[in-house]
């Protein structure tokens, strides 16, 4: 692989790596414009792609036309000192660079309807609508004046809301409206809502493989780990400072560990089984403690570090989960009431809002994703046509993008095989464009699988040439606890490991948790003093 001098090493996997689709996590200060540029230029003169066979996307114009500029100066520069039939090669490019597609994602979409918008019936000659929150605003205040004269809406109103300001009523709408612009195919999504969500739960009387399990069982075992680490610290303190009461049962009762122990173990046991109704154990009663010739200090922190092991789990668990299955279904019910409600005026709000853009041959931002999206599903011929010009497909600020756009680029780039080589470079510490409902998950998906299981490459800039290394450190060490999925463990960090061996270590999955080769379920473990301990692989 070539390599180039000015270049660090990760720098120079991302400009000269072919072959697969790649994925650049680029911190602020790491040379990202300068690779993306770099990379253009490497396939111009070193593979002889045509700068018009090159889609680069990116969030905004500004950053389109630096880019452009960018890639004008480094022809520039190559054009004085290469041979002549690469000369001729380079100044065509500079010619093709005025109408190469290194834009915007709504530029893009703009040129597309403009030029095929005729094959979907849609007038070509329509102006893009920059700013329309006040024009919707203004459209779903008529839209209310006409509701507020139903005994449906009026009842719906008086049941959910109080006050005549209807300030939270239009927070919804106008989120379920942005909510439907971004997400592909949004009718079958809801229909896809109502089967794996309501009908599940209220029909089946179960929450499994519905959305609600995912995100339930992660805050329980979120809760279960907090809890089971304060019982094994309670255990390690008691052992340190001689509370020997803690493991001694009397006559009458047993002793705090072996009814903690037990307590955990059957919490294990719900989540083996999945009943996840049936967690809000009691803990039993046990021996009180004996505090002879024992430290207010010590005694203070037996209390708290108690006090955290038995009440941690049970008091998220009363916060999420509802009392019964019935119950939770009820509240669906009632849930799925409103929100058919919803529906049926959002529904009324965007035919009127459509209407008024259609007599102005309006298009907002929205209009020019969803009908490029529509454009590429439906006329093959375009989707063809794209598929044919592409070498690569690049994208900048891939963090922010949504689903919507995903789309877009895979309608492209997957027209079929071989698929379109895709170039995408981002950082999720950087993502500024949820108002949009960029989807931070399709990049972490990548981020968390690319190389791992298939040709896919990915490659993180670790270098900052912008900021202190003490400023950086802080930042890292913040987002990582709060975003980091996947620590990469090297069995070298420590000076002895206990209770497996260094070959089946893989990485950390979250604090204290361990993931080993050939091991599907995490295993809880500790380090002391450089040693890394393997305590007990649970659920």
């Amino acid at each position: 692989m070539k390599k180039d001098k000015s270049l660090n090493d990760e720098q120079n996997l991302a400009v000269y790596s072919r072959g697969s689709s790649i994925l650049v996590s680029a911190p602020a200060g790491s040379g990202k414009t300068k690779i993306l540029v770099n990379r253009m230029m490497s396939l111009i003169e070193d593979d002889h792609v045509s700068v018009d066979s090159l889609l680069v996307l990116t969030f905004t114009k500004a950053a389109a036309l630096e880019m452009k500029q960018r890639l004008v100066e480094s022809l520039n520069k190559r054009i004085h000192v290469v041979d002549d039939s690469l000369k001729v090669h380079l100044e065509k490019q500079k010619i093709l660079l005025d109408d190469g597609d290194i834009t915007n994602f709504h530029s893009f979409c703009s040129d597309l309807l403009s030029q095929y918008g005729y094959t979907i019936h849609l007038d070509s000659k329509f102006e893009i609508l920059e700013n329309p929150t006040l024009i919707k605003e203004n459209i779903l205040n008529q839209c209310l004046e006409k509701w507020v004269q139903e005994k449906e809406f009026y009842d719906f109103y008086q049941e959910n809301y109080t006050g005549y300001q209807f300030n939270s009523f239009k927070e919804i709408l106008f989120q379920l409206d942005n909510l439907s612009h971004t997400v592909y195919h949004f009718d079958d999504y809801l229909d896809q809502v109502k089967i794996k969500l309501y009908d599940r739960v209220i029909n089946d009387q179960t929450i499994e493989d519905t959305p609600f399990e995912k995100p339930l069982k992660k805050l329980l075992h979120e809760a279960f780990q907090e809890a089971y680490d304060s019982y094994l610290k309670l255990e390690d303190y008691c052992q340190t400072y001689g509370l020997g009461f803690y493991f001694e049962e009397t006559k009458k009762l047993p002793a705090p560990h072996t009814v903690l122990e037990n307590y955990f173990q059957n919490l294990k046991e719900c989540f083996n089984q999945g009943k996840y109704f049936s967690m809000g154990i009691e803990i039993e009663k046990h021996r009180a403690a004996s505090y002879k010739d024992v430290d207010d200090s010590i005694k203070e922190t037996y209390k708290s570090l108690l006090d955290q092991t038995k009440n941690t789990f049970s008091k998220a668990y009363q916060k999420c989960v509802p009392s019964s299955i019935e119950e939770l279904s009820e509240v669906l019910k009632v849930s799925y009431r409103h929100l058919e409600i919803y529906l049926k005026y959002l529904k009324e709000f965007q035919k009127k809002y459509q209407a008024y853009k259609k007599s102005l041959s309006y298009l907002d931002f929205n209009d020019l994703e969803q009908y490029t999206l529509q454009l590429l599903s439906e006329n093959q011929g375009v989707a063809q046509t794209l598929y044919q010009q592409f070498h690569e497909i690049m994208i900048d600020e891939y963090q922010d993008t949504n689903e919507i756009q995903e789309n877009l680029i895979l309608l492209i780039s997957r027209f079929q095989e071989p698929e379109i080589n895709r170039f995408m470079v981002g950082d999720m510490k950087q993502s500024i464009y949820r108002f949009r409902k960029a989807d931070l998950d399709i990049f972490n998906e990548k981020y968390l699988t690319y190389g791992l299981e298939d040709n896919n490459q990915r490659i993180d800039l670790k270098f900052n040439y912008r900021s202190n290394k003490i400023v950086l450190d802080s930042i890292n060490y913040i987002f990582n606890a709060i975003m980091d999925r996947r620590y990469l463990l090297n069995p070298n960090e420590f000076s002895s490991i206990s209770g497996v061996s260094k070959q089946t270590l893989l990485f950390y999955e979250k604090k204290n948790v361990i993931l080993m080769k050939n091991y599907k379920k995490p295993c809880y473990v500790t380090i002391k003093k450089n040693v890394l301990i393997v305590k007990s692989c649970w659920f």
